[in-house]
């Protein structure tokens, strides 16, 4: 992740709060942690790689009448960084990016080996409480 400014942090931080989600993919054995932006404009889609790195997804969309829709996601790496760095900013999202640092913090403790049930199950729960934190 490239040094960013204060404003850059408040930005993203913006962007995140109108068009970001931050959420946890559940599979059948596995909990991840995502955080992304949806846009129909890839300038945005740009400034978020050339600030934040990351990668991005286009769905072409199959009717002229819809634009094409960019997905913008940040690389698990630098989760940490952009949560921390975003959550002074943050008026919208600001207990999911607490909730999402929180998960991030207890599976670092984690050796990462295969899941136990209790793992399996602290993981539910953040999955659930961000879940939760959307509908709010």
């Amino acid at each position: 992740m490239m040094k960013n400014t204060e404003s850059d942090l408040a930005y993203l931080s913006g962007i995140i709060d109108g068009e970001g989600c931050i959420y946890i993919n559940k599979s059948r054995k596995s909990y991840m942690l995502v955080i992304q932006v949806t846009s129909t404009d890839y300038k945005l889609i740009q400034w978020l790689l050339d600030h934040f790195g990351g990668y991005y997804i286009c769905h072409k969309s199959n009717n002229e009448k819809y634009k094409d829709v960019w997905y913008w996601r940040a690389k698990s790496c630098d989760y940490d960084i952009i949560l921390i760095g975003i959550l002074p900013f943050s008026v919208i999202k600001r207990d999911q990016i607490i909730t999402a640092l929180n998960y991030s913090f207890e599976i670092k403790k984690l050796p990462g080996l295969k899941m136990t049930d209790e793992e399996r199950s602290m993981r539910y729960e953040y999955y659930k409480k961000l879940r939760e934190l959307k509908r709010v």
